[in-house]
């Protein structure tokens, strides 16, 4: 449904709605639903209303509600190439809806397809058959749905899952490189003769980042400091 329609059905709600800036296409469906509005009494009672139900936990948006020959119709507006089965659907959901929220209670719904374009299909309505008949259909297709939705759910979680476990495993092989970096240099400092006695318990991990370079340079600084003091023993003792 074109902009340039509910334009013209709000104002007839007495709802001030600016006046739009009409392309081509859009009078084309504008005059074809007009021609069509002329040939019966319409009186418009809602205009894109949100509607739901909290029963069957489902919501949309129906694009008309009004007095159509005398009687109370759900209309629902189509821009395609034909009016496909899903809308005849679409149509008794928001009848229901409709009338769990307590609103008027439609009497019939109608699928009106605009054309676009001059080449396309021309204007055509269709009346939707009765809620009785398709709302346990809907409910069959929103159960469908809600499954997949579920299964859709659980499959993303999965995945996550399994993102941060891969994630987890990296992080911790990275740790382990660097863990293995400062083992190899602190045994180099024990094959050289730079640590001595309870130097020898320094505990490599110790810390973080640089508190374990800073352990490793005070090791060797220590180790230094020890081998003069054992040379000066030496000296003494000789």
């Amino acid at each position: 449904m074109h902009f340039v329609d509910f334009v013209e059905l709000r104002n007839a709600l007495g709802q001030v709605t600016p006046e739009p800036k009409v392309r081509p296409e859009a009078m084309w469906a504008y005059m074809a639903f007009d021609d069509w509005a002329r040939e019966h009494t319409v009186k418009p009672l809602r205009v894109e209303q949100m509607v739901w139900s909290r029963t069957h936990r489902y919501a949309g948006t129906l694009d008309l509600l009004a007095e159509v020959d005398g009687r109370v119709a759900l209309v629902d507006f189509k821009t395609s190439k034909a009016i496909y089965a899903e809308a005849h659907l679409q149509n008794a959901a928001y009848q229901v809806a409709l009338a769990e929220m307590g609103h008027e209670r439609a009497e019939v719904g109608y699928i009106v397809r605009v054309p676009k374009l001059e080449t396309d299909p021309a204007f055509e309505v269709a009346e939707v058959a009765p809620v009785a008949e398709l709302f346990p259909v809907f409910q069959s297709v929103l159960a469908v749905w809600q499954w997949w939705h579920a299964e859709e759910v659980k499959s993303l979680a999965a995945w996550k899952a399994r993102r941060d476990a891969a994630q987890a495993q990296a992080l911790l092989e990275m740790h382990q490189v660097r863990f293995g970096i400062q083992a190899d240099a602190v045994a180099g400092l024990q094959r050289n003769g730079l640590q001595h006695g309870a130097r020898r318990t320094l505990a490599i991990g110790a810390g973080h980042r640089h508190h374990r370079d800073a352990a490793i340079v005070a090791g060797r600084k220590h180790g230094v400091d020890d081998g003069f003091a054992h040379g000066a023993a030496l000296a003494k003792r000789r």
